[in-house]
């Protein structure tokens, strides 16, 4: 029978809101799911925290530790936290001298969405991963899903052009939870979506959230938090190039967003693309 040793890991930064609600109350739970470089906790009552590894950015509801991947944690394992630290699988996370992120979205005007646009579209087809809202589908399962991907996300688009709220409602509940693995396809196309379409996230986000119990719990917090305005640091670096109107740093910025994932990062982009395109449409390109 292996054994583990007890080791003290440093947390880098983390959510201020994060750092607020630990140190509010005594929490427990269990591991939900592991992955190299990401371990997600959650409490009885469904709150969802992440522990990121060194080399990921800052997120909602995330804490980055000193850490390089999370090989000895295993899912259903038991965690706690209270005074700043928090315990799972032997190892002690010291949460008290972390750096507060708190995520910041600029304001975006037409004049600078125009040519994102057409950067968004050049990298997406340079670099785009197939499988999700670029899928074409091997099977007639994954054709037909791709071909609701395709109807919803441009639907709910064109309902929020119209300012249709019962129409938007009908295609985010098509979209939402459609799609494989943690984070569906549908769900990323909305976060993309809640992000840049500023001037229509008020009739957005509501249908969105009203909904997110159709999904995984992982994508449920990611969906919450980006209808709140709060998305992981990669993604705001990207919107504050594109106010910035600085070309190449939104080509840089959407590569490191590709990296999310396998296809999460295409279908995100694909909504942040999505979204920047209706602003145009709403508010004009001069």
């Amino acid at each position: 029978m292996s054994t583990r040793t007890a080791r003290t890991l440093t947390a880098l930064s983390a959510d201020g809101l994060l750092l607020d609600a630990l140190g509010a109350a005594v929490v427990g739970g269990e591991v939900h799911s592991v992955f190299e470089r990401v371990v997600n906790l959650i409490t009885p009552d469904g709150w969802l925290i992440t522990l990121a590894a060194r080399t990921l950015d800052d997120a909602p509801n995330t804490a980055r530790v000193d850490e390089a991947s999370w090989t000895d944690v295993r899912a259903g394992e038991l965690f706690t936290a209270e005074h700043g630290r928090l315990e799972v699988a032997g190892l002690t996370v010291d949460l008290r001298h972390a750096n507060r992120w708190q995520p910041q979205l600029p304001l975006l005007v037409a004049a600078s969405c125009e040519p994102a646009v057409v950067t968004l579209d050049e990298v997406l087809g340079a670099v785009g991963v197939a499988g999700g809202m670029v899928a074409v589908g091997a099977t007639a399962f994954e054709r037909e899903q791709a071909r609701l991907l395709r109807e919803h996300s441009a639907g709910v688009v064109e309902a929020l052009r119209l300012g249709d709220a019962a129409a938007v409602a009908v295609h985010v509940l098509g979209l939402v939870g459609l799609g494989p693995g943690l984070t569906p396809s549908g769900d990323d196309f909305l976060t993309g979506l809640l992000l840049s379409a500023a001037s229509v996230r008020r009739l957005l986000a509501p249908a969105v959230v009203d909904q997110v119990h159709r999904t995984t719990a992982v994508s449920a917090v990611t969906l919450t938090e980006a209808a709140r305005g709060r998305v992981r640091q990669s993604l705001a670096d990207l919107l504050h190039a594109v106010a910035n109107g600085n070309q190449p740093a939104v080509r840089t910025a959407a590569v490191k967003v590709f990296a999310i994932g396998r296809t999460s990062g295409t279908d995100i982009l694909s909504g942040v693309r999505a979204g920047l395109h209706l602003e145009l449409l709403l508010r004009g390109s001069a």
